[in-house]
């Protein structure tokens, strides 16, 4: 198991907005981190399991 980088989410404006704000969010904690479960995933970005999984 390696340290977490938390990367910082931010909410978006519409549907829309928020979907592709929360994949460049989940890009950059892969970047920074490597391969990551879903649930490290969520806990990396501070976006829900279901934000994750979508």
């Amino acid at each position: 198991m390696h340290d977490i980088n938390p990367i910082r989410a931010k909410s978006g404006t519409n549907q829309e907005g928020t979907s592709a704000h929360n994949r460049r969010v989940m890009i950059e904690a892969l970047r920074l981190n490597g391969a990551l479960s879903r649930a490290d995933l969520a806990r990396a970005t501070q976006l829900t399991k279901q934000a994750v999984s979508n």
